[in-house]
């Protein structure tokens, strides 16, 4: 006993009007998604189109799809996307932090791929501790520039935080300029690359 244009949200009518327009003048209307009022004060999407009955009067059919499945799904992908940039941003903060973090420590530290062994990133001290540019470490087979009679002993190590993500530290000398060190390694994941710290 309603109209059909007074069961709509206000946004609604002018594509009901549309609709009706349009059947009446070409015997059928567009597609349109309109917004139905509920009790529960939540709108209920629906896509309509228009059919005009035969004969050239103006009596109408509307065919209807219930889009509340269509409207949760874009919802819950409109929730994802935003989880998503939260997270993105989140993890932006904490890489920034971390090369910050990285650059100004006064230990050296090296990033070594854990199945190449090779090195990946070397951070100031580092450049500093072995007396070469930063384009010379990188690219290089740890371990290297220390004394011979360590290899086993950082192989060992090496192993052991593979298996177990940590070791004692191992005592090693370096060959530039005769000094000793502690060699801590740990073992860090970054995407799908393993790597020694």
């Amino acid at each position: 006993g309603h109209g059909w244009i007074d069961t709509v949200t206000p946004e609604s009518r002018t594509k009901i009007q549309e609709m009706l327009r349009e059947a009446v003048a070409e015997g059928m209307s567009r597609r349109r998604q309109v917004n139905h009022l509920s009790a529960s004060g939540v709108d209920i999407p629906v896509a309509y189109t228009a059919v005009r009955l035969g004969g050239g009067g103006k009596q109408l059919v509307a065919v209807g799809r219930d889009l509340r499945s269509v409207s949760a799904l874009q919802q819950r992908l409109v929730e994802a996307q935003q989880s998503l940039e939260r997270d993105y941003w989140r993890m932006r903060h904490i890489e920034t932090r971390y090369r910050l973090l990285f650059q100004v420590t006064t230990e050296a530290v090296l990033m070594v791929d854990a199945s190449t062994h090779k090195v990946v990133e070397a951070n100031p001290a580092a450049v500093q501790l072995f007396d070469q540019p930063l384009k010379k470490l990188v690219g290089r087979t740890f371990p290297f520039d220390l004394e011979r009679g360590t290899e086993s002993a950082i192989a060992d190590q090496l192993a052991t935080v593979r298996a177990h993500g940590r070791a004692d530290d191992v005592a090693v000398r370096l060959t530039s300029g005769d000094r000793q060190a502690s060699l801590a390694v740990s073992l860090v994941r970054q995407d799908s690359t393993t790597l020694f710290l």
